[in-house]
This record gives C-alpha cells, sequence and structure tokens, in this order.
C-alpha cells in the first residue's frame, strides 16, 4: 500500500470517526469522572438459594449482615420484613436490603413453597443506591434475563474459579444494579397487616430502636420491662415470631454495633470490647469472629481495603 493510499484510508477513518461523534455532549464531570455516589462497582459477590423447608427445618440468626442482601423470589409468594417495613414478594420481584438493616422472612407455615435468590455483596459506597432503600422492583422480561445472565455468570465463576468470570459477576451486577434503578416498582402490596404481623413488626421496632440508640450493654430483663412483659413472655413472643431467640438477636446487634465502630476507625479494638459490654479482648474477638467469620483487626483491614477499592 502506497503512502498517498494510507493517509487517505486514514483521512477516511478519522472522518468517519468524527461524524459518529456528533452531538455528543461534554459530560458535566469531564475533569473529574463520576462523583463517587454515582460509582457503583459491587465487589466479593455470593450468591445461593434459600427455601420455605429450609426456613421451616433451621431459623437463622444472622439477621444483621455487613453486607446488602439482594432478594429476588423465584418461586411462590413470600413475605419479608426489613427493618420496619414489610413486603410480599412474588416469582420475578426483587427487593434489597442494606448492611445492617435487621431482615427475616416470617410466617413461613408448612403450607408454604417458595423460592429465592439471594445475593450478597460489599459496595465502598452507597449513596447510588438510596433509590432501592424500602422500595421493591418488578423484573420485566429483558431485566429478568439480565438477572438470568448474572447467575449463570455466578456459576460458572464458581466452577472454573477463574478471575475473569468473576470479574465478569461484579460488572454484570453493577449493571443489574443500574437497571433496577430505573425499572418500576413493586405495586403497592405490602404483607397482610393481620393484628399478629403488625405487633411483630412494631416489636421488632421497639427492641431494634432501644437496643441500638442504647449507650450501654442491654440484656433481656431491660428490653422486657420496657414493653412490659414477663422474660418467659418476651423469649417466647420473640422466637414465635421471628425463629430466632431474643439472646442470639441481642448478641447479633451488640456485634454489628461493634462493626460500625471498627468502621469509623475511631476506637481502639480494647474501647469497642469495653463498649459493647465483653471483659476482655479476646472473649470479645471469639464472638466477632464466630458471627462475621474474621477477627475485629481484620474486618477493619478488609473495611479499608473495600474503602480503597472504591476511591481508584
Amino acid at each position: 500500500m502506497s503512502d498517498s493510499q494510507s493517509i487517505q484510508d486514514q483521512s477516511s477513518g478519522i472522518a468517519n470517526c468524527c461524524k459518529a461523534l456528533e452531538g455528543f455532549k461534554n459530560p458535566k464531570d469531564v475533569f473529574h469522572g463520576l462523583p463517587e455516589d454515582r460509582d457503583i462497582i459491587p465487589s466479593n459477590v455470593t450468591m445461593y438459594v434459600r427455601s420455605s423447608e429450609g426456613l421451616r427445618s433451621k431459623a437463622t440468626t444472622a439477621n444483621y449482615t455487613d453486607r446488602f442482601d439482594m432478594i429476588t423470589a423465584l418461586d411462590g409468594e413470600f413475605s419479608i420484613a426489613i427493618q420496619d417495613n414489610a413486603f410480599s414478594l412474588k416469582p420475578g420481584e426483587s427487593v434489597l436490603a442494606f448492611p445492617r438493616e435487621f431482615h427475616h422472612f416470617y410466617d413461613v407455615e408448612e403450607v408454604d413453597t417458595f423460592k429465592c435468590c439471594l445475593m450478597q455483596f460489599d459496595l465502598a459506597c452507597s449513596d447510588g443506591l438510596e433509590p432501592l432503600l424500602g422500595s421493591p422492583r418488578v423484573l420485566e422480561n429483558e431485566l429478568f434475563g439480565e438477572f438470568c445472565e448474572l447467575t449463570k455468570t455466578y456459576r460458572l465463576a464458581l466452577k472454573n474459579n477463574a478471575r475473569s468470570h468473576v470479574g465478569e459477576v461484579s460488572y454484570r451486577l453493577a449493571q443489574h444494579l443500574r437497571s433496577l434503578l430505573l425499572c418500576d416498582k413493586v405495586p403497592s402490596r405490602k404483607a397482610s397487616a393481620e393484628e399478629s404481623k403488625r405487633d411483630s413488626i412494631e416489636l421488632i421496632k421497639q427492641i431494634s430502636n432501644f437496643v441500638r440508640e442504647s449507650n450501654k450493654i442491654v440484656n433481656i430483663k431491660e428490653v422486657a420491662d420496657l414493653l412490659d412483659m414477663s422474660e418467659s413472655n418476651l423469649r417466647l413472643v420473640f422466637r414465635e415470631s421471628f425463629g430466632v431467640s431474643m439472646g442470639s438477636f441481642l448478641l447479633e446487634s451488640r456485634i454489628a454495633k461493634a462493626a460500625e465502630m471498627i468502621e469509623s476507625k475511631e476506637y481502639a479494638i480494647a474501647e469497642i470490647a469495653e463498649h459493647i459490654g465483653y471483659e476482655t479482648v479476646s472473649a470479645f474477638s471469639a464472638a466477632f469472629k464466630n458471627s462475621r467469620g474474621v477477627s475485629p483487626r481484620q474486618y477493619g483491614k478488609n473495611m479499608l481495603l473495600l474503602a480503597q477499592q472504591g476511591n481508584k
């Protein structure tokens, strides 16, 4: 090819490129990129299926998590409470629980049959997802197809243990979350407001607020006095309503408070242990690791690394 022909081809390519770019406006963030609160980059994604059968046979105590939990109904209808809101989800509907929001399935009877997908992930900055707070969404047609592709990619990542697939899972989840922000909300269909259900939701709201706002360790007697109930009756009502023991809930609340204090980077581990009622750092560390899977120090390092990744 002659030099003149090469120059002519290059000029033609440049002209085509310029034509394709016509009408594009300069982005508002041309000098700084996207602000962090719009930068949705999930990481450390895990996914699994939960069924009514499993929920009936084994109660879960880990209702406070430090991660995002996206619950998507796959088969059958079920009720789920997040903090003091209760929702009824049908197949193809999804709701997002934010870190440290108390959430649980309730009123799972012997006749109930349902399956749902739980997708957990970390996110350095959650501001971009605020519209999804307490706002279930409908996965219509293309969006549900997008969700299915995400689950297939996750399966490949597990099977092949390939870094490329792990990265693609995060990429597809980021796309899915952005799609959720734009899709239709679930029609106003709160879970059935039977008196017993309303009482259960109000009960967890009162207890959660009391435990979280207290500056000292809270025991079951103090909660019972607050609610004007006997300790034995409170234990019974709580377990029947939520499938977990009152003691387990209070422990998880203390650990959740500790996690918040670690993330703030304002307290030493010994100070946190004392604040949530442990006499020794070793006892606190053991309880924290049993709940979160890592030591308090390692948890702090993990959160710092996650924040640094989000700032890149």
